[in-house]
């Protein structure tokens, strides 16, 4: 989903500033490539401040705010598919992301599943 969503956006962004400035099709093309790669590195790393707090994540709706909104991050991917669909924490995970929940500790609880599954660490490794 990131690189439909700000990858898309940051290519097309690169894409033309290349094409303004009369780049060739190779390097539109490696332009692309390079400023895509950033736009999801940069979608995984605002998805992980969401869930481990900070002062960023205060100021765009507190944390665990994609959980709230039920969002299938990549942690969340991550998560589900390590751990057998059958699973108690796999079946919360989802229970927690399906109900839009405002209750904190359901919150809370959705953040321990992720970090349990290791999927926190998954994805600063998957963004650098």
């Amino acid at each position: 989903m990131c690189a439909y969503k700000t990858g898309a956006l940051a290519r097309m962004s690169a894409s033309i500033a290349a094409i303004i400035c009369g780049a060739d099709h190779i390097v539109v093309s490696a332009v692309a490539k390079f400023t895509e790669s950033i736009g999801v590195a940069f979608q995984i790393h605002d998805d992980i401040l969401n869930v481990v707090g900070g002062k960023l994540s205060e100021g765009k709706g507190g944390v665990g705010e994609d959980i709230r909104e039920g969002k299938r991050t990549l942690m969340v991917i991550h998560s589900l598919s390590t751990s057998p669909s059958f699973s108690s924490s796999s079946s919360r995970l989802k229970q927690i992301l399906d109900s839009h929940t405002e209750n904190q500790e359901e919150i809370i609880e959705a953040i321990k599943i992720l970090e349990k599954t290791d999927s926190i660490n998954y994805a600063r490794k998957k963004a650098t």
